[in-house]
């Protein structure tokens, strides 16, 4: 008798769930603590960064002070074996806990992150990043942090979707930007051209909010690579609201209720050293389908050593509410309405005129491939 297709594939879905469960348990026995405090007191106001890095000396600072200065209360860095000053740089940080794990990053990466998340958000909420990430959302000069999720909580919402925007410099690989400083001064390009946006189909106990999502795949690695990948993440979610990171994707979450407006992860990855973490990501092959995406990577720089990413479809990124106006993220009228209200009570208190008025909410998409809900 043949069985029905579906069964195999619960068979399959119930055995990576048990997978996942098994090795969940397992990763406290495999964690130690190197700095920092050990536990967080948070309230629904704060917000904790994690990130999993190895090697990441580069960005490590920049991260950190970054999101200090952004308004996160504190920073998790899980250290995943660096050969480098990854560890000793974080360290000189305050507000900065410093884990150390060897557990294999290929089958633990997504169970990582759920540790962190339950380990250290508290009360509070859940920035997750890679540590060529940074985290900025639309009218971040206006509002707060704080009052950014406060904003979410008083909605009802408990997760954010955020856009990846790979942001590059001028000239080939060997003229890349070679420290921090120079990564935010030249990586100032983005290219849309090649940029696919589909209607946000939302997994298991994900509610989608009155206002449009979308997912994103492609852009500049795209055009450039031939990689489709996806850009959309779901990096900041509150835990005490009843969210959680997918155990099985870093682009998916559960049961989170999600906000109305969508933030940014500027993302640096086209640096100096690009080619040897490409190098060393097909060897270990510990990113998606065996690092399938470096591959194409590899490739490329194999066949153009001299590329260069910004042609005449890149634009020049500057603010985070261009990205709004061009319709690349999303922000609802009542956010705009609750952070104009603030900003007059604000200006009334103080008694100043108020702020300029918050960016419109997007008239059309200005992406590279055509809307199909349009």
């Amino acid at each position: 008798m043949r069985l029905p297709a579906s069964v195999p594939r619960l068979v399959r879905r119930t055995a990576r769930a048990l997978r996942a469960q098994y090795r969940l348990a397992r990763t406290p026995f495999g964690v130690e603590h190197v700095s920092g405090p050990r536990h967080l007191d948070l309230d629904a106001t704060d917000v904790v960064a994690v990130t999993i890095v190895r090697d990441g000396e580069f960005h490590v600072e920049s991260f950190v002070a970054s999101h200090l200065a952004l308004g996160v209360s504190h920073v998790v860095l899980l250290d995943n074996g660096s050969a480098d000053r990854t560890v000793s740089v974080a360290q000189q940080f305050d507000h900065v806990t410093v884990l150390r794990t060897l557990l294999p990053y290929g089958q633990y990466k997504h169970v990582l992150r759920r540790w962190l998340f339950d380990r250290f958000s508290g009360r509070g909420w859940c920035l997750m990043l890679d540590i060529d990430e940074r985290f900025d959302y639309p009218l971040s000069d206006r509002l707060g942090l704080r009052g950014f999720v406060g904003y979410l909580r008083r909605r009802g919402y408990t997760g954010v979707v955020g856009q990846m925007l790979d942001l590059f410099p001028d000239g080939p690989p060997a003229a890349w930007p070679r420290t921090a400083q120079e990564m935010t001064a030249e990586c100032r390009w983005y290219d849309h051209s090649a940029l696919e946006r589909v209607p946000y189909q939302p997994s298991s106990g994900v509610q989608l909010p009155a206002t449009a999502l979308y997912r994103y795949r492609g852009g500049i690695r795209k055009a450039v690579f031939g990689a489709g990948v996806d850009l959309t993440k779901h990096p900041l979610l509150w835990r005490a609201g009843g969210a959680r990171p997918s155990l099985h994707s870093s682009h998916e979450c559960d049961r989170a209720s999600l906000a109305d407006v969508t933030c940014l992860i500027k993302h640096y990855k086209f640096v100096a050293g690009f080619r040897q973490r490409v190098e060393e990501a097909v060897h270990r092959r510990q990113y998606y389908r065996g690092s399938s995406e470096y591959r194409t990577y590899l490739a490329t720089l194999d066949s153009r050593p001299d590329l260069v990413l910004r042609n005449a479809t890149a634009r020049r990124f500057d603010t985070v509410d261009e990205l709004v106006a061009s319709g690349f993220l999303t922000i609802s009228q009542a956010c705009l309405d609750h952070v104009g209200a603030l900003t007059v009570r604000q200006a009334g208190a103080s008694h100043t005129s108020p702020p300029a008025a918050a960016p419109p909410s997007p008239a059309r998409w200005h992406g590279g491939t055509a809307d199909p809900t349009r």
